[in-house]
């Protein structure tokens, strides 16, 4: 696992700087390998644990993709108080480890990774007070975060931080114009379910696995109205906790199947 961590967090970071380009200062070595402490760990969690909203190699790339300079930070914390203690810690660790040139705005992307020991699981308050003060600190509240959680046993603190931040300092391609103008409804008025429930089922069955990053990236969904979206899958019995740990494992496995089972939702 650490070997596999390691060739991915280097390739990424190899990716990027061909992209990139950033310039190569007589530090630059030094502050490259201080980095790669950082975000070979943060490559492993997101990377090779199934997770409650899954991250995946291509979130990495994304908030990668038109970035000018980065920053990187980890943090185990236990204890009363531990969330904002590691907000506070990794907001630091990431603002002293970074590459390309000194950011002169708030970062424009985050990738947010959090594993949580199964005797102390991440409660809803905690991560909001992160998110939150990791958007006031190194964002703003345009800050994207695309975020992931895990339990692992073997964790050695309560819970476990870990954050890639993006900065642009060259203006960004323009936004592609949004296909649905205004935005759909939350319910659709014809089924009576949420409005993506039938393209999420066909995706995940498309895709033969079930992850929350696959609709939030097709779709454009928050964190919040995701979950929301896997919990109503998971009552018509299309998803199911993994019971092996905090992702989803996929019931309904072809598409004749889940016709049928669309057919009888009505």
């Amino acid at each position: 696992m650490l070997l596999s961590a390691s060739t991915t967090a280097e390739t990424l970071l190899a990716d990027w700087e061909s992209q990139a380009q950033p310039s190569h200062s007589p530090d630059y070595p030094t502050e490259r390998a201080r980095l790669l402490r950082h975000f070979t760990p943060l490559c492993a969690a997101f990377v090779h644990y199934e997770a409650d909203v899954n991250i995946e190699e291509e979130d990495v790339r994304t908030v990668l993709r038109h970035a000018t300079s980065l920053r990187v930070g980890t943090i185990g914390a236990s204890g009363p108080g531990r969330a904002m203690w590691a907000a506070q810690q990794v907001a630091a660790v990431a603002q002293a480890h970074h590459l390309g040139p000194e950011p002169t705005g708030p970062a424009t992307m985050a990738l947010l990774t959090i594993l949580s020991h199964p005797t102390a699981e991440l409660e809803m308050d905690e991560l909001t007070g992160i998110t939150e003060y990791l958007q006031q600190n190194l964002g703003d509240q345009q800050l994207e975060v695309i975020f992931g959680h895990d339990v692992q046993a073997d964790l050695p603190t309560e819970i476990w931080v870990g954050v890639l931040l993006s900065y642009c300092s060259r203006p960004l391609p323009p936004a592609p114009v949004p296909l649905l103008q205004p935005a759909p409804p939350e319910i659709d008025a014809a089924t009576g379910r949420d409005f993506y429930f039938d393209a999420a089922a066909r995706l995940f069955v498309q895709r033969r696995r079930a992850a929350g990053s696959l609709i939030q990236r097709r779709f454009g969904l928050g964190y919040n109205r995701t979950c929301r979206l896997l919990d109503k899958l998971a009552a018509a019995d299309i998803i199911t906790p993994d019971p092996f740990g905090s992702g989803w494992r996929l019931l309904v496995t072809d598409k004749a199947m889940l016709d049928g089972l669309l057919a009888q939702l009505g």
